[in-house]
């Protein structure tokens, strides 16, 4: 008896051995398949539905009320990603895709009460996405809540469109855009003057300039570069103009010294100083200026004691010059010392940019001529012939300026032209009717070579009370299709009516 019932038991403990036993490659490969890799878009859905519950309009300190769209800005913002409060605003910022195309992170934009308006009234967020049903969380009239959305029939008559918000890790239309380290991200802007306190206090803008950028500074902030030309100078100080006529007659801009701080909150880095207004208050204000700019770490670079500079981002080295044809500033007509310097930066840095602050001015003006420039007497370079002989020694980008109006955009052996850049901010005694007023930034992604790969337009228009705005018309993404189609031939780019530019060199690879 005791004999069998040891070989019971010793069948017994091999039994469960046998049931029990798993391969350890299994174990790790089961727990492998359960760990869930999280991009950017899971970790803010998680962030956001940490106020599942919360009542419409839960109040953020320092943020505000969580309505629909402040809550989706406010869910991107602690991510790093500044996006608008205004649905419509943010309607404007994200690549449009067909509801086909939704996935975890994209945003759901509707009409509000009335089904009649055409204005976007409300936006959710997709939380998730299973099989053909889309999970929406939003802040609506009911608080914060997820909700299916294909059985809301109440939005789904009121949808108007789907749109991404490309965040680091999302992929783009281009593949070689899918790794964040492998390709510089610039802003770029045209002319920015934000109010002169010359000759009179009555030419500052609105509220002392708090507000100038905050329609726009959500776009400017996402990128690693974020350019402009600064017209004029920072000087609080009473100087009198080098210019020797009445001052009402004379165009000459300096900015209150606390001005610079609505360029840093903007997230400006990198400013041409190279133009005709960088030398209006003579020494005393060229030297306030570079000393503001110093002290806040903006790079700059355009005049004769300062023609360059260098700097790095994320590994890269950048050098950067900028050329203008004014007594003080670095001279487009000298091309051997041109030459010179843009060779040396391309031998130290690895990414070379040059600004050109260059052609005749003006609504009459839009058109490349290819030709030397003439402006009320006043001989304004060679900018189409510059810029590409930049390239020819070893410039990798080219941002012009000077014309006040927007021109054509252009690929030449990889590298992206932008031959104007419009009227940015230029407040109090600018023109800026018509074509003056319109204004562009432009988002430029170069590979490591200085390669141009990707682009996106998003226009802004100026108002006469002062404001900066995003313009919903689109006026500056069609003014550069049309410009670029007429006054560039094969000019290597593709550019689709949202304002996207696609390169299309026949030697891209």
């Amino acid at each position: 008896m005791r004999r069998r019932f040891c070989i019971k038991c010793f069948c017994l403990v091999l039994w469960i051995l046998s049931v029990s036993f798993v391969d350890p490659s299994t174990i790790i490969s089961q727990n492998y398949q359960q760990v869930e890799i999280k991009t950017e878009f899971d970790k803010i859905i998680e962030f956001g539905k940490r106020f599942i519950g919360k009542p419409y309009r839960y109040r953020i300190n320092n943020f505000g009320s969580l309505d629909c769209s402040t809550f989706i800005a406010y869910i991107f913002n602690n991510f790093g990603y500044i996006l608008p409060r205004d649905p419509d605003e943010q309607y404007l910022l994200a690549k449009k895709i067909a509801l086909s195309e939704i996935k975890k992170g994209d945003l759901l934009f509707f009409k509000g009460s009335s089904i009649k308006s055409k204005k976007i009234g409300h936006v959710g967020i997709v939380a998730d996405v299973i099989s053909d049903t889309i999970m929406m969380l939003h802040s609506c009239n009911r608080g914060i809540l997820i909700e299916n959305y294909n059985s809301l029939e109440y939005y789904r008559k009121r949808f108007i469109g789907a749109g991404r918000i490309e965040t680091a890790d999302s992929t783009s239309r281009d593949s070689s855009l899918m790794a964040d380290s492998t390709y510089l991200n610039i802003n770029a802007v045209g002319d920015i003057m934000l109010g002169s306190n010359f000759p009179s206090l009555l030419y500052l803008p609105p509220n002392d300039g708090k507000n100038i950028f905050d329609s726009t500074k959500y776009i400017l902030a996402n990128s690693d570069i974020t350019f402009g030309n600064l017209e004029g100078v920072f000087l609080s100080k009473n100087v009198d103009t080098k210019k020797k006529v009445d001052s009402l007659n004379v165009y000459a801009f300096k900015s209150p010294d606390h001005y610079i701080n609505y360029l840093l909150d903007a997230r400006f880095n990198l400013l041409s100083i190279a133009n005709n207004h960088i030398g209006d208050f003579g020494l005393e204000g060229i030297a306030n200026t570079i000393k503001l700019l110093k002290q806040n770490n903006i790079n700059f670079a355009g005049l004769i004691t300062h023609p360059y500079s260098t700097f790095t981002i994320r590994g890269n080295k950048i050098g950067f010059v900028a050329f203008s044809i004014n007594s003080v500033t670095l001279n487009a007509y000298d091309t051997t010392y041109a030459k010179e310097i843009i060779n040396k930066l391309n031998d130290s840095c690895d990414i070379v940019i040059v600004s050109l602050h260059l052609g005749a001015e003006g609504s009459m003006n839009r058109h490349l001529t290819n030709q030397e420039e003439i402006f009320l007497g006043e001989k304004r370079g060679y900018p189409v012939a510059f810029a590409k002989f930049a390239i020819d020694n070893g410039a990798d980008l080219i941002l012009g300026h000077g014309p006040h109006v927007l021109r054509a955009v252009e690929v030449y052996k990889n590298k992206f032209i932008a031959y104007s850049l419009g009227n940015f901010f230029t407040y109090g005694r600018f023109n800026i009717n018509d074509y003056r007023g319109r204004g562009v930034i432009i988002n430029i992604k170069i590979d490591r070579d200085g390669n141009f790969i990707y682009g996106k337009i998003f226009s802004t228009i100026q108002t006469k009370s002062g404001k900066l705005l995003l313009d919903k018309n689109n006026y500056a993404i069609n003014d550069i299709l049309q410009l670029t189609n007429r006054d560039i031939k094969n000019s290597n780019l593709i550019i689709n009516n949202n304002g996207e530019i696609f390169n299309n060199y026949k030697n891209k690879r």
